[in-house]
């Protein structure tokens, strides 16, 4: 018998998750139990965080091969500001992750059961993780998309071995922290540096395994990364931030290195034209997306499986950088996009 691809729908409630860290105090409150609550964006309306609406819809029943979830956290993602935007235009529900208790599984779903615990990752047919309850939901929310994006970067779309010197942009960021950690603490780099936009932003950065920590708001990156590997540039460049770092970034990459470009938090880059790659010393430039590293749940599983590890052995740290409540989405979005957070944002129903 041919096994059954579960889909996934959302039922977010008015429960609480376990508290941890910076949550505030005001959490949200559905009075309608019976009512899934939703963070959306008109298709015609789109903009700035104030375009998002928290809405009540009902509870939907799962079809044979769907899972139901109540959602007790979420994590929040610039990928959500994208969709907001209308950058990736077609999505109006916006919310790619979240960590939940399953209440009903479809007929022909056999890999989850009533009560489990699980981390959700809306980005491809099958993508539901298991988790531990002990770790609470707003940690279990903060890890799939942003450790998974992490994890493909540094092991797939550049394998970043002991001799590898790195530059990873946004050091302090949910992303940029998961990555200096593992390029340097785990895959044993030669040399990790990081940009940042603050002093205090910096002492995360150096907390995550940072060798070198520029302040792009007083230094010229470019100059003290040319200063750092004396002239050498860095092999791997690993830019989520786009528009204002992409010039130098490919300067700051070193003969037959790589580019990674995989977010534009401050804006998309311009076309490129390939001649300067060649001028640079050949190097390669990619724009990836996690979806196409996981597009199979065999894929997903395994990238899971070395992430939970690293996790679970302590080798891997997730910073939480505030718990908001889900009523207030619209704080969560102005807060990822003035780029002045460090780790990760969650919101809790």
């Amino acid at each position: 018998m041919k096994k059954i691809r579960p889909q996934f729908v959302f039922s977010n409630s008015a429960e609480h998750p376990n508290k941890e860290n910076t949550i505030e105090k005001d959490m949200a409150t559905d009075e309608s139990s019976n009512k899934r609550v939703l963070i959306t964006v008109d298709e015609k309306d789109r903009g700035g965080p104030e375009k998002l609406k928290v809405t009540l819809g009902e509870i939907p029943v799962p079809s044979n091969s769907q899972v139901l979830i109540q959602v007790k956290a979420c994590g929040v993602n610039f990928i959500d500001v994208y969709h907001r935007t209308g950058l990736y235009p077609g999505i109006t529900e916006i919310g790619k992750e979240g960590a939940g208790v399953i209440l009903a599984v479809g007929k022909q779903v056999e890999q989850f059961k009533v009560g489990q615990n699980t981390k959700e990752l809306m980005v491809i047919p099958e993508p539901l993780l298991k988790t531990h309850k002990e770790k609470g939901y707003i940690y279990a929310a903060a890890i799939p998309l942003q450790g998974l994006t992490a994890h493909y970067l540094c092991r797939s779309v550049y394998d970043v071995g002991p001799n590898d010197t790195v530059l990873v942009h946004a050091g302090a960021g949910g992303t940029g922290g998961l990555l200096i950690q593992i390029c340097k603490k785990i895959l044993k780099c030669k040399c990790v540096i990081t940009t940042v936009g603050s002093d205090d932003k910096a002492k995360v950065a150096l907390q995550s395994g940072a060798d070198y920590v520029i302040n792009y708001e007083k230094e010229d990156f470019y100059e003290k990364v040319n200063l750092f590997t004396k002239g050498k540039g860095c092999n791997v460049v690993y830019d989520g931030v786009g528009k204002a770092t992409w010039e130098k970034s490919l300067k700051c990459v070193s003969p037959l290195g790589r580019v990674v470009y995989f977010g534009n938090s401050s804006g998309k880059i311009p076309p490129i034209d390939p001649l300067e790659l060649t001028k640079q010393g050949s190097v390669t430039l990619v724009r990836p997306n996690l979806a196409h590293f996981i597009a199979t749940p065999e894929a997903l599983q395994a990238r899971a499986k070395e992430l939970f590890e690293w996790i679970e052995s302590q080798q891997l740290q997730i910073r939480i950088g505030a718990a908001i409540p889900l009523k207030n989405a619209a704080k969560a979005h102005q807060l990822i996009e003035s780029r002045d957070t460090t780790g990760k944002i969650v919101l809790i129903p």
